[in-house]
């Protein structure tokens, strides 16, 4: 769910569509979670610099595309998290954090692993 995500995603983005406002999105994110980012896209309220579902403000798409590497999903309670690493030489890495919602796995939130600042 999580590569079929981030596949789709960075497509539309490479061709400079924002992938936030296709309803496809609900395929992947929770309704909640999209509701709020439509929300804060609207008002010009999105968190940070960066985009929330890459956690960068520029990404290589065909590298990026090319490499997206997952390890094993970790279980805390009802909500699984799942290590994301894209690229193959300037990598980043994010969480994915996922729930069941009507019998689908869904996104409910993406941190990033980068230090504090």
């Amino acid at each position: 769910r999580v590569e079929a995500f981030y596949s789709w995603y960075i497509k539309l983005e490479a061709n400079l569509v924002y992938p936030l406002l296709d309803k496809k999105i609900f395929d992947f994110v929770a309704p909640d979670t999209v509701d709020r980012l439509r929300n804060d896209y609207t008002h010009n309220r999105l968190p940070g610099d960066r985009d929330y579902f890459l956690k960068v403000q520029d990404e290589d798409d065909q590298d990026w595309l090319a490499h997206i590497a997952m390890q094993p999903a970790i279980v805390l309670g009802e909500v699984t998290v799942i290590p994301v690493t894209f690229g193959s030489t300037d990598k980043v890495s994010v969480l994915v954090l996922m729930k069941q919602i009507n019998g689908a796995w869904k996104i409910t939130k993406v941190e990033d692993t980068a230090d504090y600042k």
